[in-house]
């Protein structure tokens, strides 16, 4: 079960990564954020793209990994866990 989170977790951050650089080879969305030669360039659209697609990975990740928090284990009057603790006497003439 460990491997599965670990392989959503994979999936959503390759894919986080593949759409980025995908958006920032095809378009050219937004001014020019840096300049990396005269025809490449990191524009502001490239920039909203990786941080949607990064904190959905985020997001995902969290999901994968997240735990329920358990509830504490029931007590009884005498200190002992609830699993063993005897079953409680039925009352009867004189009990109760």
């Amino acid at each position: 079960m460990r491997a599965l989170r670990y392989l959503v977790a994979l999936a959503a951050w390759a894919a986080a990564g593949y759409i980025s650089l995908w958006v920032a080879s095809n378009t050219a969305v937004g001014p020019t954020v840096a300049v990396f030669d005269a025809d490449h360039g990191l524009h502001e659209g490239d920039v909203f793209v990786m941080l949607v697609t990064c904190g959905v990975a985020a997001l995902i990740t969290l999901a994968a990994f997240h735990e329920p928090r358990r509830a504490p284990a029931a007590v009884t009057r005498s200190g002992a866990p609830a699993s063993r603790a005897a079953p409680p006497r039925p009352a009867g003439p004189g009990r109760g």
